[in-house]
């Protein structure tokens, strides 16, 4: 007797950043190998791959959507790109305009970039599809009617466990669940690596919009070399916040300890390169940082050690 599918009585979807945790689940999913509690999920199991759209992510992240969109075909699996622009997923503009117009940044504090433009505009497409499929019309009459909680695949690798109790969403409806199969699998970065190459995606790099606060400086630095109109435009972003607040720069940078001399990017990105004069690109953007909160925040306090000594040193 065949095995009741995972998505029989509701939606399934495989959440897709661009990024190297998301597209090894792709692969495995390919392979027939991505698991689910201790079974292989077969790709007509997923409802769709869902890429939602910031408006401010890297040019390497947007040169791979023609790629992921093939991989998605080869598998027969629906791959969704919800756009800025498309008000019924998205309520916020771009994400560095949204941040703009209320004059502030994206902080390590507050955490609700991914909220607000990348979990909720998902989670209304799955309420679409679920009216659609069931004609269930949102996640209140699904909870009430004790449906099966709709199913998002997230990657998170095992040697990133401390992003479970941080990236999680406390604030997660009923009507939705969350699994992490890299994660039940044992699968790390290095064994992500391994994916990537069989299915020639190694040269994958870390996603994320290019304002992000937990990006270390490196990155800063490598978005002026090779976007100097976007490096601009982010520069400008956080001018106006620092208009408003002097103490709200992008980076959380500073010299001189607690009560220190905030820095701006431009000023990051010089100390950074002065410290760092043979980095290259590549090599900048080939290395990862940490999405887990205090794991940024213990990074983003070693480079202010570094940024003060550095000052000393000038002075």
């Amino acid at each position: 007797m065949a095995e009741e599918r995972l998505n029989a009585h509701r939606i399934v979807t495989l959440n897709c950043g661009m990024g190297r945790d998301s597209i090894a689940m792709l692969c495995l999913l390919k392979e027939g190998a991505l698991m689910h509690n201790g079974r292989a999920i077969r790709p007509e199991e997923i409802d769709a791959v869902v890429h939602s759209h910031t408006g401010n992510e890297w040019d390497h992240t947007y040169h791979l959507f023609r790629r992921v969109r093939r991989l998605c075909q080869d598998i027969g699996v629906l791959f969704v790109q919800l756009h800025k622009g498309d008000d019924r997923y998205h309520k916020r503009p771009e994400l560095m305009a949204d941040f703009q117009s209320r004059e502030t940044v994206a902080s390590l504090a507050k955490g609700d970039c991914t909220e607000n433009h990348k979990i909720l505009p998902i989670r209304r497409w799955i309420c679409e599809q679920a009216r659609i499929r069931f004609g269930i019309r949102d996640g209140r009459t699904w909870t009430r009617e004790k449906r099966p909680s709709h199913l998002t695949l997230i990657g998170f690798a095992a040697d990133e466990m401390a992003r479970l109790g941080e990236g999680k969403s406390s604030r997660s409806p009923r009507y939705m669940s969350e699994a992490y199969p890299l994660v039940e699998m044992g699968i790390t970065k290095a064994g992500e690596a391994e994916v990537l190459a069989r299915h020639d995606f190694d040269d994958v790099r870390k996603s994320g919009c290019y304002c992000c606060p937990y990006q270390p400086p490196g990155w800063y630095w490598a978005l002026r070399e090779t976007q100097p109109r976007t490096f601009t435009e982010v520069v400008e972003y956080e001018r106006v916040a620092m208009a408003r607040n002097p103490r709200m720069n992008v980076t959380g940078r500073k010299v001189g300890g607690r009560g220190g001399q905030l820095l701006t990017i431009p000023e990051v990105v010089d100390r950074w390169r002065a410290d760092n004069p043979g980095a290259t690109v590549p090599d900048v953007l080939a290395k990862k940082y940490s999405r887990c909160l205090s794991e940024a925040r213990a990074a983003m306090k070693a480079d202010n050690e570094k940024l003060t000594q550095l000052r000393r040193k000038e002075t």
